[in-house]
């Protein structure tokens, strides 16, 4: 057990934030469950299968590279490293459901803490947001769009330093509005995320915690009897 009682040992993805009512996020999470798959967009197979081996990466050239769904994105698994008795703020944001799994076996999915850009701190003149966003145009000389009415095209083969910045920076990089208030749904750093950029495959011992709402007990126990963790109630 870890003595900094301001960080977790376990990480947790919570489900459900953009679709419709609670039953429907608890179906989504028995789906998660049930199947032993967490998708990250964009990474599955031809056929729609689940592959925790792909990355998926896409330029938005219209957008800059500080704005909240930027010009760079990429597949992505996200966690929060919230311990279980200060979830609250988090899930009153999120949901009321998820799970957790103990940062050993996350780490070794490839998971890793992101980077917070507080976008208006002002440092040699400019703001973070503006230094950021001067990288665009190396970006794009990088990464060139398909010529007009190309049947087909390569992009440039990728250097290790293109590499380096397209699989381990530019994924973690996250710049906020720092002056938002705590409970703001836009003020991420509270959030405290970890990513991994593949789909990640478990088993259900794998899983140390469910989080959900005290009245799915009897669901959850009828609809995984095999999960055997720990479950943790959430309020309203």
């Amino acid at each position: 057990m870890s003595i900094q009682r301001y960080v977790a040992d376990e990480l947790t993805h919570f489900v459900g934030r953009q679709i419709g009512p609670d039953r429907e996020r608890y179906d989504l999470l028995v789906k998660i469950l049930s199947t032993g798959w967490l998708i990250a967009p964009g990474t599955q197979n031809e056929d729609g299968s689940p592959n925790d081996g792909r990355i998926s990466y896409r330029y938005n050239w219209s957008k800059k590279i500080s704005d909240s769904e930027g010009l760079f994105s990429s597949s992505a698994v996200c966690f929060c490293d919230i311990p279980v008795a200060d979830l609250g703020l988090h899930v009153r944001k999120y949901s009321r459901f998820g799970l957790a799994f103990t940062k050993t076996f996350l780490i070794d999915k490839g998971a890793a803490p992101v980077f917070y850009i507080p976008r208006g701190i002002r440092r040699f003149g400019v703001t973070r947001a503006e230094a950021l966003d001067s990288l665009s145009g190396e970006l794009q000389r990088l990464h060139p769009s398909p010529p007009p009415g190309a049947v087909s095209w390569e992009s440039p083969k990728r250097s290790l330093l293109e590499t380096f910045f397209e699989d381990l920076v530019l994924p973690f990089l996250k710049p906020f509005d720092e002056t938002r208030a705590e409970d703001d749904p836009d003020n991420y750093y509270m959030e405290r995320e970890w990513r991994t950029l593949t789909s990640i495959n478990f088993r259900l011992a794998d899983v140390r915690r469910v989080i959900l709402p005290e009245e799915y007990r009897s669901l959850l126990r009828e609809n995984v009897p095999m999960f055997t963790g720990q479950v943790t109630f959430v309020g309203p």
